[in-house]
């Protein structure tokens, strides 16, 4: 459980963004729809990104409570600090079918931990960038293909306190995804990818493979077509782990044509920075996120 004294340390920016949330208006409600050509930093994408993924890259902060840690050193309660997201660049929509755009993005982010038992000192931290291709097959379906690189780093107090050197993780791979919405309120996804690029110290600690599958329900509010509440489940393996199933599972409220989210996270497995991917740990979570240019809008969705 989330232990009061640090929920109250961080309860005044975390009512401040809700505040925030409520009220922000729909983005996209009166958008008109999307003509055939080009369009230069298209609002949307056609794939958006996973809801319970805790290695995306996204922009928000949460407080984390921690029942279990392997990592030496660090506290039971840490905030995690995302800065960035998914941003949509360039899209073409064909003449045949303008509501189902090619679009492509760029990734940028940082993915940070902060520890709350000692002083707020930096825990660690995943530079990340890429470059993302994204095309609607049908009103259901979605495709994405990209490149994504990952460089992690271990805060310096964390290093003087524990003596844990960097084993200057990098991870540079190419993913292949697939999207299928079987029901209007209902998401499935599969990924698959492979790492190109690969550094440590020890070359032996890493492995290419890597596979992602997840779902997403999203249920009505009475009487309100601003926001809706979510259920999501992500599982991500990596052969570096030998496939061991990492799991992390969300519940929340978002802006169905926005950006905003606010939610809780449970995970367990695989530690979201990458210089101790090789440690489990398991947490509960409280956060709010702004998605930029990753949410759904009206030219995403698909008709009853």
């Amino acid at each position: 459980m989330l232990r009061p004294p640090t929920v109250r340390r961080l309860l005044p920016a975390l009512i401040i963004l809700f505040a925030l949330c409520l009220g922000s208006p729909p983005v996209l409600a009166d958008a008109p729809g999307p003509e055939s050509g080009w369009d230069l930093f298209p609002a949307v994408t056609p794939y958006p990104a996973y809801l319970a993924d805790p290695l995306r890259v996204a922009f928000g902060v949460s407080v984390l409570d921690y029942s279990t840690s392997e990592i030496p050193g660090t506290g039971d309660q840490r905030f995690a600090l995302k800065l960035g997201g998914t941003f949509p660049v360039v899209a073409f929509h064909p003449p045949e079918a303008p509501r189902r755009p090619w679009v492509l993005s760029v990734l940028a982010g940082f993915n940070g931990q902060f520890d709350l038992d000692h002083n707020q000192d930096n825990v660690g931290w995943d530079g990340i960038y890429g470059l993302q291709l994204a095309h609607r097959l049908s009103d259901r379906w979605a495709v994405k293909v990209g490149i994504h690189h990952t460089s992690s780093h271990i805060g310096d107090e964390l290093q003087e306190r524990s003596g844990r050197e960097r084993i200057d993780y990098t991870r540079e791979e190419v993913r292949v995804g697939m999207s299928w919405k079987p029901l209007r309120r209902w998401r499935l996804y599969g990924e698959g990818a492979y790492g190109y690029k690969e550094s440590t110290i020890d070359e032996a600690l890493q492995e290419p493979g890597r596979a992602q599958l997840g779902t997403e329900v999203y249920l009505p509010l009475p009487e309100s077509d601003a926001w809706d509440t979510y259920l999501a489940l992500d599982l991500n393996s990596f052969q570096e782990r030998d496939w061991e199933i990492d799991v992390s599972a969300q519940a929340g409220i978002r802006q169905i044509d926005g950006p905003w989210r606010l939610a809780l996270t449970w995970m367990s497995g695989r530690t979201p920075i990458g210089e101790f991917f090789f440690r489990d740990e398991t947490y509960l979570g409280l956060g709010v996120w702004y998605d930029l240019g990753a949410f759904r809008g009206p030219s995403i969705d698909f008709e009853p």
